[in-house]
């Protein structure tokens, strides 16, 4: 989550007690975060992941908007761009959810030189891996092993950070399957490739969602439906010069 706010920071806030803006949006953000964290008998309701926001653990738990603005025009990192593609506005005001999109649209749209941005992808991509894929000998992480969903992941954010310049169009596609179709029917992806990673998604998500109802880690045996999963996606991301290692 990123909390945004776009209230003059010298307002004062009504009630017996009046605060500050930034304090009032602080201790609002704090208490969302409290509820959202609520534990019950089946655990607690949600995860929250705050590291996204400007300057990760050491920014501010909410921004201003036009701070917000500044950070990902001139400063954010290219992991953070990656973030953008699939973010959108859940909850609040309409006019700072249209500044947002708008924002967003502008950022995704930027000129990027495609042989700097891969490498950057791919250096992210790797240090995740060293850091997270629990794979192990005849066992497979879904989500960070070789091959696995965030591998596509990253491949599809790289492909609109590089082309969402010359097709806007693209900007309204958000979830996985969409914009593996968006990127084929710009003929940005063939439609051999584009059938490969929906077949992939769709076998990891469904073998990731058996795990979860099963209260497993997302850790799964190989076989050979997976190898070819794998091999596949591997292959895809070769042709398109994003092998990660």
């Amino acid at each position: 989550l990123v909390f945004l706010n776009r209230s003059d920071m010298q307002a004062i806030s009504t009630g017996t007690r009046g605060l500050d803006a930034s304090r009032y949006f602080l201790r609002l953000a704090q208490k969302l975060i409290a509820l959202l964290n609520l534990s019950t008998p089946a655990g607690s309701l949600y995860e929250v992941d705050m590291r996204l926001r400007p300057d990760g653990a050491k920014g501010l738990l909410v921004s201003r908007f036009e701070s917000f603005q500044q950070y990902q025009q001139q400063r954010a990192w290219t992991w953070e761009l990656q973030a953008l593609v699939r973010a959108r506005a859940v909850a609040g005001d309409s006019l700072l959810d249209r500044r947002f999109d708008a924002l967003r649209s502008d950022v995704l749209c930027l000129a990027r030189d495609a042989k700097t941005l891969h490498a950057e992808v791919i250096a992210m991509r790797q240090r995740m891996r060293t850091e997270l894929d629990r794979s192990a000998a005849g066992r497979f992480d879904l989500k960070h092993g070789p091959g696995g969903l965030t591998d596509i992941e990253f491949f599809l954010q790289a492909q609109m950070l590089t082309h969402a310049a010359g097709r806007p169009d693209l900007l309204c596609l958000r979830e996985t399957p969409e914009l593996i179709e968006g990127l084929a029917a710009a003929g940005l992806l063939c439609r051999d490739d584009a059938g490969i990673l929906q077949d992939a998604v769709e076998w990891l998500q469904g073998q990731g969602l058996r795990c979860h109802l099963g209260n497993r880690k997302r850790v799964v045996t190989e076989t050979d439906d997976l190898a070819r999963i794998r091999d596949g996606v591997s292959a895809v991301l070769k042709r398109h010069h994003m092998v990660f290692n």
